[in-house]
């Protein structure tokens, strides 16, 4: 009996134990790699929007510059091409007039660009990075594919540049396909990161391994035509679109077609951090300007006392010594004022310490205008 009871106790596992041990582990695995890639897609879809956020940033700042877009690159071209992340563009010697390389599409409307009949042309290719100023991580997505860039082909020359004349679909994803620009079909650009199918996506190397499937939600995006959707399900559409318009709301507009200024076309107060703005301009809280030109200050009350600026600033190099006769030995001429533009001054007596001062710190900074030394500690000795 004591010999069968220490078998017992020793025994190892019988297969079936180890069977389950082996499925539950499974069980556990399978869910946790299913959870490091929910969090790693996660990662990278928010990735992909600070990407496509740095690139639609760069294209405005190029706007602003150029007073155009940038052509497209060529998205087949390999890392080792010298024009890779270019604009594909010419520009004409003569004229100034510059031409994209990449054969361009059809795209969504016809505006009053004057060009041949039918709808505006959209080009399209991936972004030209170099052209742009950012990097060569800003313009791939993390699973390592360029994203696209598709512009209205008017809209890359300043030529022929004019607020009005976008020409690119964007859309919501079907069944609604709302559009999303006013007036319709009027995007100057979009940009589309493929995402984790890499579908209609060009690798970093130019090739593109994933063929665009046609009857699926993004085919829109990678089908080489002027249609793009911003989708909303990611069940469904994992692709994260871009797009923008130079229209403004009824309270802005440029100062004309092809400017970079704005105005405010609002009749009433306009606040900043106030609810209620009492003033043409109210704002809570301090405004920098490196430059700020005002041809009044008015006070609060009713009715407001307001000065000219002159009243507060004198023009450059006015100094009281030069507009004024030599100062009287023990005397200077001092500021004592500004009026009509220019300085007010008058003579005041130089400050003399008086006799048996001394500072007990054992340093003398200077002398007030009652001929008070001003002592003071020094930070550091040589």
């Amino acid at each position: 009996m004591r010999a069968l009871a220490r078998q017992t106790a020793n025994r190892g596992f019988t297969l079936l134990e180890l069977a389950i041990v082996m499925t539950i582990s499974s069980l556990i695995m399978v869910a946790g790699i299913k959870m490091y890639d929910l969090y790693s897609n996660s990662t990278k879809r928010s990735d992909t929007l600070d990407k496509v956020s740095t690139i639609d940033t760069a294209l405005s700042n190029f706007y602003s510059s150029n007073g155009r877009y940038p052509c497209p690159a060529d998205p087949t071209l390999p890392m080792k091409s010298n024009t890779y992340g270019k604009e594909a563009a010419t520009v004409n010697a003569t004229t100034g007039k510059i031409t994209c390389t990449i054969a361009s599409i059809v795209g969504a409307r016809k505006t009053n660009a004057p060009g041949p009949a039918g709808n505006d042309p959209v080009t399209i290719g991936s972004v030209p990075f170099t052209t742009l100023g950012i990097t060569l991580s800003d313009a791939i997505d993390p699973w390592g594919y360029k994203i696209q860039y598709a512009v209205t082909t008017y809209l890359t020359d300043s030529l022929t540049f004019d607020n009005t004349y976008g020409a690119v679909r964007v859309t919501t994803e079907p069944p609604t396909s709302l559009n999303l620009t006013d007036p319709v079909d009027s995007a100057h650009y979009a940009v589309v990161a493929f995402g984790p199918d890499h579908m209609g996506a060009y690798s970093s190397e130019g090739k593109k391994p994933v063929a665009c499937t046609a009857g699926k939600n993004e085919s829109s995006n990678c089908n080489g035509g002027s249609t793009f959707v911003e989708g909303i399900s990611s069940n469904s559409y994992d692709d994260t679109v871009s797009h923008s318009t130079r229209y403004l709301t009824s309270l802005w507009d440029f100062t004309s077609p092809n400017s970079v200024d704005i105005h405010n076309l609002n009749t009433g107060n306009v606040g900043v951090g106030v609810d209620i703005p009492t003033a043409r301009l109210d704002v809570a809280g301090n405004i920098r300007a490196t430059n700020a030109q005002q041809p009044l200050f008015c006070d609060d009350s009713t009715p407001q006392k307001c000065w000219d600026p002159a009243n507060f600033a004198t023009t450059a190099g006015s100094n009281c010594a030069v507009l004024n006769p030599p100062a009287a030995s023990g005397f200077m001429w001092v500021v004592s004022g500004i009026k009509g533009g220019n300085v007010s001054c008058k003579l005041a007596a130089i400050p003399k310490p008086t006799a048996n001062q001394v500072c007990s710190s054992g340093y003398m900074k200077g002398v007030d205008n009652f001929g008070v030394i001003i002592c003071g500690t020094p930070t550091s000795t040589p």
